[in-house]
């Protein structure tokens, strides 16, 4: 790596929650043995018992890394932990964010920062794998990252977001609405507010499936039938709600088109069905593949998005 890349100081904000030791330890080993070396680790954790918090303690500890720990006395829950823990965090070129059960590529920092010379946010598909570390499939979207998008579909997991201090400043403020999604959410505002979004189709992660995760992917059956349930339920209906309320509530950042695009979404999706069909027919609103585009034709027909 250059050394000018290399004089590129990045703040890892890493949030936990009574993690899986082993899988724990393996996140902080890959970090560890990043090849871009100038970063602090910060980790806040949501509330893990003080067992899991001092044995967390102790395997950072074995690693040569530069880090701070963080106890959270009540529980944000993982979207406002991120956010609020990216509001408390200055002086950095560079800030990103680490799920405490993946691994990341040894070049995860270092391919990142080569594509933030010329853009603001990097983010970038990721390798499935198990319980056991076994490779299972990719997660990967063939969308090109645009306002439009953001608005029906996220682009990728927080756990692959590498980004500049603009993006750090209008995501840091941080008012009284409903964020649920701190990855959706930034890439909604920074697309937004225009700023220059990179998606990175090679893979900078291995995200680990497991109970409590199955959604964040929509490549497996089981999560396809879990996101087929949630819609019809009404769960897309209640994250758009929330999305549009977020975004509307910092509309002062959005560029006068796109703050032209939020309005006439808003207002389409909740009218008759020849206006709500005609956000896909006419503009062109779409997701990544022919399956979540068929879902999504069926949640516009049954007013759930």
């Amino acid at each position: 790596m250059s050394m000018l890349l290399y004089k590129n100081k990045v703040a890892i904000i890493l949030c936990s929650y009574n993690p899986n030791l082993d899988y724990f330890s393996k996140q902080i080993e890959s970090i560890a043995n990043q090849n871009h070396t100038n970063f602090h680790l910060y980790i806040f954790d949501d509330g893990s018992s003080q067992q899991i918090y001092s044995k967390m303690k102790s395997i950072v500890c074995d690693f040569k890394l530069s880090f701070t720990f963080n106890k959270r006395d009540n529980k944000e829950g993982c979207c406002m932990n991120f956010l609020k823990s990216l509001q408390e965090i200055n002086g950095y070129d560079y800030y990103c964010f680490a799920d405490q059960d993946d691994i990341w590529f040894k070049d995860k920092l270092s391919r990142g920062l080569k594509y933030l010379i010329n853009c603001d946010l990097y983010c970038s598909s990721t390798v499935l794998i198990n319980k056991n570390d076994r490779e299972i499939g990719i997660n990967n979207i063939n969308v090109k990252p645009s306002f439009k998008h953001s608005l029906v579909q996220s682009i990728a997991g927080g756990n692959t977001y590498i980004f500049n201090g603009e993006i750090k400043a209008i995501i840091s403020n941080i008012r009284d609405l409903p964020y649920f999604s701190h990855d959706w959410f930034i890439y909604q505002l920074a697309a937004g507010a225009g700023y220059k979004i990179f998606y990175d189709k090679s893979p900078s992660v291995y995200y680990r499936l497991h109970g409590k995760n199955l959604t964040g992917t929509s490549n497996t059956i089981l999560s396809k039938l879990q996101r087929l349930r949630m819609l019809m339920r009404g769960d897309f209906l209640n994250w758009t709600n929330r999305n549009i309320e977020c975004l509307n509530g910092h509309k002062e950042i959005l560029t006068k088109n796109n703050k032209n695009i939020l309005d006439f979404f808003s207002k389409k999706r909740s009218h008759n069905l020849l206006s709500r069909l005609s956000l896909f027919h006419s503009y062109k609103f779409r997701r990544s593949t022919l399956a979540q585009n068929i879902t999504f034709y069926i949640a516009l027909i049954l007013k759930k998005i």
